[in-house]
This record gives structure tokens, C-alpha cells and sequence, in this order.
């Protein structure tokens, strides 16, 4: 079956699906101009019906506007065409149905329609006939620019997709993001055109990182919900809204000073490369100061340097400290493990491992107290050993026995027999062990 044929099956309105069937019949029986003509007649109807369903579901008053005016036009003069180029300007103009892009292919099918009806007497053939390229073209273009979309968005309508969303957050768990993108993705996105894509991208970026709790409730109840629609269109389609963020810096280079905002911008700031570097100096300046105010913003602010590499070597100076009474080292900050897992995932994404497992590594032999270093262990150390290589197992033996914290806790015995045996599979059986003279280990024979 053609590209064609597909997207016809999936024509919004029943009506204009039954009307498409005569252009379709007409483009495989080569009768070109005919499909052109009725094509043009099939995308004035189609906009006439989505009108109507905004009306009549949606309560929209820009879409009775529009069809009272059109109704006036034809009592005016039953018999002039004039109000079709009057509707198609008025939708453009006043909802989101139509874009630049379709707009103008309206445009041309108008004109190879209008040459198509109507004989023009001081040409060789009185009658244009389109080519099958011609008419393939504007059929490709009718379909996936108006007759597969929903008419749900006009500029009035734009307020119930975001009551939408807001009302059925609550079905929809923060975990579930992927249940949350296949509902948007089934009732909205898939109509998207490049104006309501931005119209909507700019309205959630206002919401989350510039209106603040004291702005109303609806900014406050409904701003992680917000957020995550922000990113998942974001993520869906991250070159056009690159492009948006870039063409219009000084819009989205306007966030609020509070924590909130703050937090949620960084977080977006982290989770996509290239972005910070899109604002202007003083929101960059803004985010830059608001990082230093807490540890769980520097360990997701990666973008402030010029790559991960110089992120974890930073952070190791903010995190682990000297100390100067009962143990050797201190952390400024315990690492969490949705922090870990964040930090883990930054290392993959940009093939630098071996500074996380150096990080993480080092944040454990950091350790000022037992309970800190029980804790590292559990989440830095323990779930990686499979992965440490030769150097980051000598790293992890010589930290540990250094750090009385570490050597002495009641767990110590018991979790550097978990290290060793992963330790002689990397530095081998035979690796001589007396040098770490604080370590103790179980018989690994007795304890597999």
C-alpha cells in the first residue's frame, strides 16, 4: 500500500474521507486535473467541518466567529467562490489548523486548481493539466498538513489541553512518563503542527521556570506535571525545539530567581546538552550562582563546564575534604542514589566511565564517620565491583586502608571480602595483598 493510501485510512473526518475517496479515484485512473480540482474542494470542506466540531465540542467562539462571517459572505452572493480564499485566510489567521508551510501549499493548489477549471483562451492548451508529480504532490501535502490532524487546536482550545493535563496528572505517577507520552502522543501530539508545537513548548517553559507558587495555585499544584510534558516534547522532538529556544533567546532566557524554578531548570539544563549555552549572560550568570547555594544543584550542573570530565573533577573538590580529628577525610555532601544513578547515566552518554568510577570510588574512601561509610559502600561501591577495572580496584584497596573510617567500621571485614574476590578475578590470585596492612578479609572458600 502507498504513502497515499495510508494516510487516507487515517483522514480526520468521516465526511472528508468519503469526499477523498472521488480525488483518489481520479489520481489512479491518471485523471490528474480532476484530482487537483477536487482536492481544492475536499480541503475547503475538511475546514469547514473542523470549524464545527470546535463549535460544537469545544465551545470555541473563534471557530462560530469564523463560520458566521462565512455564512454572511454567501447570504451576500450565493453564487461567488470569494468566501473559500475568506475561510482559508481566517483560519490561518485566527486558529492554529493551518500553518506557514500549509498555508502556502494552499495557496498552490489554489493555483493549479484555478488553471485546471478554467480555460484560459490565449494559451496553446486552453485547460492546465497537472502532472502526476503535480498532483501527487499537492495530495502528500493536503494530507499530512490538514486531513489526518484534529481540529482540537485553535487558540481558544489551547486551554483544554492544558486543563487536561492537569486534571488527570494523578493517573498518570512520576515514574510512568512513557504511559504519560503515548496519552499526549494519541490525543494531541500526532496533531501538532510547528505553530501549536511552539505555541504550547513556550506556555509550559512559562509555567514551570518563571511563574512562581505566589502566581496562583495552578502554577504551584500543576508544575511538575508541567515540567514533565515540557521534557517529553522536548525529547520527542528536540531539533525544532532547539531551534525555537535559539530563534528566540530572550523569551526563554526569562526564569524566576526562586529555588523551584531554579531546581526544574536545572534539572532540564542537565538532562539536555547544549541548551545552557542557548541563554543569555544573565540568566546564565542567575543559574551559575544558584548552583553554588546547594550540592544536589552542583552534582547535576555538568553544563556549566566544557565537558563531563571537568564536571566530576570539580565535584570531587567540592564533595571530598581533608579533615583534621579522628579520621582523615571528610564529605561535604552524601551522594544519593538517584544522584548516582544521574551521574552514571551522564558518564555512558558521554563515554567517560572511568571519572565516575574514580568519582564514586573516591567519594567512599572520603568517608568521615562509620554510618558514611556504610552508606558509600551500599551505593558506591558494592553495586559497581563487576565493573571496576585493575586500576580502580588499587584505587578502592589503597583508599580503604588509608581511611580508619572505612578500615575499622564493624562492615569492614565482610565487604572487603566482597572486594577481593572481585579483586583477584582483575589483579589475580596470586596479587600480593600484605601491603594494604589494614584490610582484613574472611576465607572467600568459606564464604562463596
Amino acid at each position: 500500500m502507498s504513502s497515499i493510501e495510508l494516510m487516507f485510512e487515517n483522514i480526520y473526518h468521516k465526511k472528508t474521507k468519503e469526499y477523498f475517496e472521488e480525488v483518489l479515484d481520479s489520481y489512479t485512473t491518471g485523471n490528474y486535473r480532476s484530482a487537483v480540482v477536487m482536492l481544492y474542494s475536499v480541503v475547503v470542506c475538511d475546514l469547514v467541518y473542523k470549524l464545527k466540531e470546535l463549535y460544537e465540542k469545544y465551545e470555541d467562539d473563534t471557530a462560530e466567529e469564523i463560520l458566521e462571517i462565512i455564512r454572511e459572505e454567501q447570504r451576500k452572493s450565493s453564487t461567488s467562490p470569494d468566501w473559500e480564499q475568506k475561510l482559508i485566510n481566517l483560519v490561518f489567521e485566527k486558529t492554529n489548523l493551518l500553518d506557514n508551510v500549509v498555508n502556502e501549499n494552499i495557496r498552490h493548489l489554489k493555483q493549479h486548481r484555478h488553471l485546471s477549471a478554467h480555460p484560459v483562451l490565449n494559451e496553446l492548451d486552453i485547460l492546465f493539466m497537472p502532472t502526476k508529480e503535480n498532483a501527487r504532490s499537492h495530495i502528500r501535502n493536503m494530507l499530512e498538513g490538514l486531513l489526518v490532524k484534529s481540529p482540537i487546536f485553535s487558540k481558544d482550545v489551547f486551554d483544554f489541553f492544558m486543563e487536561d493535563i492537569a486534571e488527570n496528572q494523578e493517573y498518570f505517577p512520576k515514574k510512568e512518563d512513557d504511559n504519560l507520552e503515548k496519552y499526549l502522543d494519541t490525543k494531541y501530539f500526532k496533531y501538532f503542527n510547528k505553530n501549536l508545537e511552539e505555541k504550547v513548548f513556550k506556555a509550559l517553559w512559562k509555567f514551570v521556570f518563571r511563574k512562581e507558587d505566589d502566581d496562583g495555585e495552578q502554577f504551584k499544584n500543576n508544575r511538575v506535571i508541567n515540567y514533565r510534558v515540557l521534557t517529553i516534547m522536548f525529547k520527542r522532538n528536540r531539533v525544532n525545539l532547539f531551534q525555537i529556544i535559539k530563534e528566540n533567546t530572550s523569551y526563554f532566557s526569562q526564569i524566576s530567581r526562586n529555588n523551584i524554578n531554579i531546581e526544574k531548570m536545572i534539572d532540564f539544563l542537565a538532562t539536555y546538552d547544549g541548551v545552557f549555552n542557548l541563554l543569555e549572560d544573565h540568566s546564565k550568570q542567575l543559574i551559575k550562582e544558584k548552583v553554588k547555594t546547594k550540592y544536589s544543584f552542583q552534582i547535576k550542573s555538568h553544563f556549566l563546564y566544557d565537558n563531563p570530565v571537568e564536571h566530576f573533577k570539580e565535584l570531587s573538590i567540592a564533595l571530598h575534604k581533608e579533615r583534621y580529628d579522628y579520621s582523615p577525610y571528610r564529605l561535604e555532601y552524601l551522594i544519593t542514589p538517584p544522584q548516582i544513578k544521574f551521574l552514571e547515566e551522564l558518564s555512558n552518554s558521554h563515554n567517560c566511565s572511568e571519572e565516575f568510577f574514580d568519582f564514586i570510588i573516591e567519594h567512599h574512601c572520603y568517608s568521615g564517620s562509620f554510618d558514611e561509610a556504610d552508606i558509600t559502600f551500599m551505593r558506591c561501591i558494592e553495586p559497581y565491583l563487576d565493573k571496576f577495572s585493575r586500576g580502580n580496584i588499587i584505587e578502592l584497596l589503597s583508599g580503604i586502608n588509608y581511611n580508619n573510617q572505612l578500615f575499622n567500621r564493624s562492615a569492614a571485614e565482610s565487604d572487603n571480602t566482597k572486594i577481593k574476590r572481585y579483586a583477584d578475578k582483575k589483579l589475580g590470585k596470586k596479587f600480593n595483598y600484605s601491603k594494604y596492612e589494614n584490610l582484613k578479609f574472611s576465607d572467600i572458600n568459606s564464604n562463596k
